[in-house]
Formats: structure tokens, C-alpha cells, sequence
């Protein structure tokens, strides 16, 4: 099949082919978009400024999805050894004939589909901020923003729901930024609300070719919290700095699902209730008051950095800790997606020449050798309920040399 040329924005996924392939498939999927925006700032007064923000933004999709599949309609063994005879791959008395390849499950079928599907998202977002400046060390500031994320298409296994909408945010937020101790500490803080709306998430979907992944959207989660940030330079040779976050990310409605009007979702990757003995009212599982996937509650870090002048150059100590927080990766808050809470202690010495060219820097990272995981992937009962992860790296320790030539 000829295709022009894909634009920019276009991305295109196919399978290898060899000579046992019995499933091949290849998607297209390209996006035009365009966008107009205006922002303006009111200096009120000295102390008092209003911005104002609009933009209009259209995101024009295009996608394909074209697979072949072979297989082989599944008969009775009377009339699986009927039918080999009949075509002369076995003879009346069972024994090959190496003519033509016998047919071990029944009739071969093969299809070949297309498919084409389009959609085009339009939305106006906007956003309001009010600054108050008292004086020249002290910013406090209130926002509220709106954004989106456009919808596409469930490409590869033809889905029951080929598209999905956009995803919208209302934000606001709340912050201050200063500077104390006549200028040696810096203070950042913020306190913000932000409410999702079909808020897109992958599951696990049907089609008319068996299961597939598709995308869903759940229809509101809120994401509320707030954040703080310091930097101290006590001194003109230490630097001492840190921050601190907490997050409670909830789903405050229940996902209803497209296909049979259900409320809640089927966790097919328990293994306390597997398919093959619990029916699907048995396996539902709410989604209202469920946390937010990959967020983790509480997180910080703190680092110090001290600088030694010598007699060849500088020599540069940095030492961070971090924490983060336990992390589901699925949509029940199950023990068996949700990993553990882990930190991480660095540390590094730099040496620098009095040119700046050569540096020789020694470091360990993960000085505890603490592992902690950063992704996860759950299966289901057919495949005995694996659960693989991403884990972080362990303790690595190295010397590592810099010059720099010419220019920098």
C-alpha cells in the first residue's frame, strides 16, 4: 500500500515479519496542530500587577491501522484427518504424503483489514495571575490556569473504542517566593488544587480479534498539595539547600465502563481472585477515593555543597539524601502493585584546575545500595500473575575525568 509522506508529528509502529510470522501489523498515526495565544500584564501599582492569558488550540488527527492474521479454524480429529486426505497431505492410512503440508488444527483462514479513522480537538484555555510585591525580596502570587491534553485513537487491534477525548485540567495555585537573611536564603513555596477531568488511562479492552489495550477516561481525579523549597549560602564556600512535597492525588468519581454500563473496574491481575473461579460481579472493584497511579505522597530531598580554594584549584564536596514515598501502580491500591518507600544517599568530590579545564571528579551514588522501583507490570491468570519491575540502580562508584579544549 502506497502512504505519503508523514508530517513531522507523525508516528508510525509495525511488527517484524519472518517466515513463521502468523500476525503482522503496522499503525499510523500523524497530528496537525495549530494554536493562537494572547497574554497581558497590568501593572496596577507598585505592588499590584493582573495577567491575563487566552489561547485557542485545534489538534487535527489521522490515523490507520492495517494488520493481517493467519490461523487455522479448529476441527474434530475425524474431520481434521477427513480433510487432510481430501488435499492430499495424508494418505488413507494416515502415512504423509509430503505433497502438501499437513494441517494439524483445521481449515487455514487468513484476513487482511484496514482500517482509517480521524478526529480533530478544539479547546480555549485560559489563565488569570495576581501578583503582590510588598517589596523587592517578597513575591506572593495566585493562578488559576485551565490546559488539555487532546484525545486519539486505540491503534493495533482494531478496539470497540478506536478514539478516546481530550483530557482537561482546571489549576489553581497559591505561592510565595522571598529572599531573607539579606539574600543568603531563598524560600519557595506553593499550595495548589488541580482537578482533572477524563483523566486517560490504559486498560485492558476487547475487540473483535480477542483482548487489546485501549485507552479510557476516567471521569475526575483531584491532585492537591503543596511544596517547599529553601537555599541557604551560609557562608560564601557552603550551600546548603532542600525541598519537601506532599501530594494527595484521589479519583473522586467512578469509571464507568463503555461497554456494559458498569460501575468500577475488573482487576484481572489478582491472584486472590482469579477468572477462572470468581465471575465478574465478584471481581469489581471501586475506583472512587483510589489513588492516583505513580504519585507518591511524600517526597523530599537535601543536599550541601562546600567549596575549598587550594593552591591548584578548587575542590568541590556534594552530598544529597532523598525519600520517596510508597507508589501504586494500579487502580485498586492492591499490596501487590504498590512499591515500597526508598531513599538514596549520593556524594561527590571535585577537583578543578585553575584554568577550569581539567576536572577529575570521584562519586558513589546509592551509597546504602538501597533498590527501589520505579515502574511495574502486572499480568493476568493466563500468565500465572506475573509481576515484573523497573528497578532503580544499585550502589555504583567511578572516577571520572574532564578537559575541556579551547572555548567554553
Amino acid at each position: 500500500m502506497a502512504t505519503s509522506p508523514l508530517p513531522a508529528s507523525a508516528t508510525r509502529q509495525a511488527c517484524p515479519a519472518s517466515d513463521g510470522t502468523s500476525f503482522i501489523w503496522n499503525t499510523e498515526n500523524s497530528t496537525k496542530a495549530k494554536a493562537i495565544y494572547a497574554q497581558g500584564e497590568w501593572q496596577i501599582n507598585d505592588i499590584w500587577a493582573l495577567t491575563l492569558g487566552v489561547r485557542w488550540a485545534e489538534d487535527d488527527k489521522q490515523g490507520f491501522e492495517n494488520l493481517y492474521l493467519y490461523r487455522e479454524e479448529a476441527l474434530t480429529p475425524e474431520n481434521l484427518f477427513a480433510f487432510n486426505v481430501a488435499t492430499g497431505a495424508l494418505n488413507p492410512d494416515g502415512t504423509p504424503t509430503d505433497a502438501v503440508p499437513i494441517r494439524f488444527r483445521g481449515i487455514p483462514f487468513s484476513q487482511s483489514i484496514y482500517r482509517a479513522v480521524v478526529n480533530k480537538f478544539d479547546e480555549v484555555t485560559w489563565r488569570v495571575n495576581v501578583d503582590w510585591t510588598p517589596d523587592g525580596n517578597t513575591l506572593v502570587y495566585l493562578s488559576a490556569t485551565t490546559g488539555y491534553r487532546a484525545g486519539g485513537f486505540n491503534l493495533g487491534y482494531f478496539s470497540a473504542t478506536p478514539t478516546y477525548d481530550p483530557e482537561d485540567i482546571l489549576a489553581y495555585e497559591l505561592g510565595y517566593k522571598g529572599q531573607m537573611l539579606d539574600g543568603t536564603l531563598q524560600l519557595n513555596a506553593s499550595l495548589y488544587h488541580y482537578t482533572y477531568e477524563n483523566v486517560h488511562l490504559q486498560f485492558n479492552g476487547n475487540s473483535f480479534l480477542g483482548p487489546s489495550t485501549v485507552v479510557r477516561g476516567h471521569p475526575e481525579a483531584v491532585n492537591q498539595g503543596f511544596e517547599l523549597e529553601a537555599l541557604w549560602l551560609p557562608t560564601d564556600s557552603l550551600t546548603i539547600g532542600g525541598n519537601f512535597s506532599y501530594t494527595d492525588a484521589t479519583y473522586t468519581d467512578e469509571l464507568i465502563d463503555p461497554e456494559t454500563g458498569v460501575a468500577g473496574i475488573i482487576d484481572v491481575n489478582n491472584p486472590a481472585a482469579p477468572e477462572s473461579l470468581y465471575a465478574p460481579t465478584e471481581r469489581l472493584n471501586t475506583t472512587n477515593g483510589r489513588v492516583l497511579q505513580r504519585i507518591p505522597e511524600i517526597k523530599w530531598a537535601a543536599y550541601a555543597s562546600h567549596r575549598w580554594e587550594v593552591a591548584s584549584g578548587t575542590i568541590d564536596w556534594l552530598t544529597s539524601v532523598s525519600w520517596t514515598d510508597e507508589i501504586s501502580f494500579g487502580l485498586t491500591d492492591s499490596p501487590l502493585e504498590t512499591a515500597e518507600a526508598w531513599s538514596r544517599i549520593d556524594t561527590r568530590v571535585t577537583w578543578t584546575s585553575l584554568d577550569g579545564r581539567l576536572e577529575i571528579s570521584g562519586f558513589v551514588n546509592n551509597i546504602t545500595n538501597e533498590i527501589g522501583i520505579r515502574n511495574m507490570d502486572e499480568e493476568g491468570e493466563a500468565q500465572n500473575y506475573l509481576h515484573s519491575v523497573v528497578p532503580t540502580l544499585p550502589r555504583l562508584g567511578g572516577v571520572e575525568f574532564r578537559y575541556r579544549f579551547g572555548a567554553y
